[in-house]
């Protein structure tokens, strides 16, 4: 098997156990610079020091601690579900440890910044109160953007001022 068919075969079996389209995706996307870098041979074929000179070359590179330990993440899942399916003699990612980007403080808007957007939305007209209602919102829950843009009426219950937001995780 070679490595663009032991893609292909983990994200039809991430899909078929239940996992979204979007989970998919991002394996795809993540783990198709190491199929890149190591050539489309045969999984059987890469060797530790193959996925060493990977991740250093990771390391090296312009991306972010957080981007390359994510493709360290997805890289190992790719090897781990080879190791447990059958397809491997032996695991090369047994030795390789996953980078850990130093935690730092979580990003927030600052308070002038907040006011400003407030002020921009004090108009009366229905854009204006919608926009001030989701700065509100944003700034009352630490939901994500991403959360609050996925909202249905259907999530909302206006009576006991409840709303659920589904976010990534």
């Amino acid at each position: 098997m070679n490595l663009t068919e032991a893609l292909e075969a983990l994200c039809v079996a991430t899909r078929a156990n239940g996992r979204s389209a979007r989970t998919v995706g991002s394996y795809r996307q993540k783990i198709a610079p190491m199929i890149d870098f190591l050539g489309d041979g045969n999984v059987q074929s890469v060797t530790v020091n193959d996925l060493r000179r990977y991740v250093a070359g990771l390391m090296d590179s312009e991306l972010s601690p957080f981007t390359v330990a994510s493709r360290v993440r997805h890289m190992k899942r790719l090897w781990n579900w080879l190791e447990a399916e059958g397809h491997l003699e032996q695991n090369p990612v047994q030795r390789i440890k996953t980078p850990r980007p130093k935690r730092e403080k979580p990003k927030g808007i600052s308070r002038e910044d907040l006011q400003a957007l407030l002020r921009d939305t004090q108009g009366k007209e229905l854009i204006d109160l919608r926009d001030r209602a989701l700065i509100l919102f944003l700034t009352d829950t630490g939901a994500r953007v991403g959360g609050v843009c996925g909202l249905r009426i259907e999530d909302l219950d206006l009576e006991a001022g409840l709303a659920t937001v589904v976010e990534k995780g």
